[in-house]
């Protein structure tokens, strides 16, 4: 029963009324029996109001997270329907109340987009079927715009369901997150990788087409490399007459000059077929550099002659330079002999190439430790530094003028090669204008080691 205290609030009371009645009972516990239902109701309603306050916070706060977010949010019944207003839903795609509810809940699908719609109905309904706890998939939906136009929105789809004290499902909630940015970088990423992998079909096309090229023109070269095998080895015999020592000497060089040749045909044959030098056969022992210096200088003597150059070579056997680091005997190293003067003549031929007339070119060597450094150094064009590993690459080239055009690219790329299948490698310092050095560096040779070693292809 309302009543007044003395400050003029109301407050509650409650009166008891029993049938029997006693004598015992005093005006003082009514009293106290009312304060304390009093203070008990006032504290029922401060914590009613606290939580009450506490949850409108919480909601103000979700929806508050919800629009940062960005997505389109809305709720469903347990069967997938509309059956209340959605105002981000309403909002994105345009679509009103009554619209987005339709006749039978499902008005919403209408704002999908005509392919998407009955794989996104079909999903769904299943998803409500099996009870999942989360379903998703991709789909995509109109964005309305103030004109009264839209445009179509790629969308990831995601709805959880939302269960009641039972374990049934009483509602879904969802969204729709917009990944049309995503699905437009998914397809650059699909164009990108359709335009390389076509590159790379033309690329292996022109290599291809450039090993039948190679292949051809190796075949066409062996004939007549063997003719002139021949034709000196009847001329050094005798066969056509006599010959003088200093024609004879001739002949050796000629001789030399067609087996480099043969060599290099045989190289150019290997790579034609793919199989490149990691195919070719190497026979490593110790191999002292000054005979092979001496035979490079006979076949490079009509080169040099050719543009004038200066030419020194400190490798020769007389050259005290050409001793190993201890001073003891020449320098040795543990190689494939025929692959080292291979790969002098391309690194020397290089150099003569690309370096002026009356240009310098000089080779030497030096011993130190487990390894053996031969220079070729030029007074060439030089080298961009952005181009040093480039010119390794077979088919590569560098320069641009009529002089740089003879060969194909491979020296280089040959010669390193078959430096690291040795245990060694070449590298290159060069500066514009001034001059490009070449650094071919192998194992020393097992007898000048104190432990030997195994060699690459042993």
């Amino acid at each position: 029963m309302p009543r007044r205290r003395a400050s003029d609030r109301p407050a509650d009371l409650e009166r008891v009324q029993h049938e029997v009645r006693t004598n015992i009972a005093r005006a003082t516990d009514a009293v106290a029996h009312s304060r304390a239902l009093t203070e008990s109701r006032a504290a029922d309603r401060a914590a009613t109001t606290e939580f009450a306050a506490r949850l409108q916070t919480s909601e103000a706060r979700f929806r508050a997270l919800v629009e940062v977010a960005g997505h389109v949010t809305w709720v469903l019944d347990a069967q997938a329907r509309i059956v209340a207003p959605q105002p981000a839903w309403q909002a994105f795609t345009g679509q009103s109340f009554t619209d987005a509810r339709g006749r039978d809940g499902y008005g919403w699908a209408d704002a999908i987009h005509p392919d998407d719609r009955a794989e996104a109905l079909r999903t769904c309904r299943e998803a409500i079927g099996r009870g999942a706890a989360r379903y998703e998939h991709r789909a995509r939906i109109r964005r309305a715009d103030r004109g009264g136009g839209h445009e179509w929105r790629h969308t990831l789809v995601r709805m959880v369901p939302v269960r009641g004290a039972d374990g049934a499902v009483c509602e879904w909630v969802g969204a729709n997150i917009d990944i049309t940015d995503l699905v437009a970088a998914e397809a650059a990423a699909h164009t990108a990788l359709t335009e390389a992998q076509a590159a790379r079909a033309a690329a292996e096309a022109a290599t291809a087409a450039k090993g039948r090229v190679l292949a051809a023109a190796s075949h066409d070269l062996r004939a007549p490399l063997a003719a002139i095998a021949g034709y000196v080895e009847l001329l050094a015999d005798g066969v056509m007459g006599p010959i003088t020592e200093a024609q004879r000497e001739a002949l050796e060089r000629i001789d030399i000059a067609q087996a480099v040749l043969l060599a290099l045909t045989t190289d150019i044959v290997h790579a034609a077929r793919a199989e490149a030098v990691a195919d070719v056969p190497l026979t490593l022992s110790d191999v002292r550099l000054d005979p092979l210096c001496d035979i490079l200088g006979m076949l490079i003597a009509p080169h040099v002659a050719s543009k004038a150059l200066r030419y020194d070579c400190r490798i020769g056997g007389a050259d005290a330079h050409a001793h190993d680091d201890d001073g003891t005997g020449p320098l040795v190293v543990y190689a494939d002999a025929e692959r080292v003067l291979q790969i002098l003549v391309n690194l020397v031929g290089n150099a003569i190439k690309f370096s002026p007339r009356a240009g310098t070119v000089t080779v030497d060597a030096a011993g130190g430790g487990p390894a053996v450094h031969v220079r070729v150094c030029d007074t060439g064009c030089g080298i961009l530094a952005s181009q040093h590993e480039a010119i390794f690459q077979p088919f590569v080239r560098v320069g641009s003028g009529a002089s740089y055009t003879d060969g194909v690219g491979l020296g280089l790329a040959t010669s390193r090669d078959l430096a690291r299948r040795m245990g060694g490698d070449i590298t290159v310092e060069s500066t514009l204008g001034v001059g490009s050095v070449f650094t071919l560096t192998l194992p020393r040779g097992r007898a000048g080691r104190s432990a030997p070693a195994a060699g690459p292809d042993q």
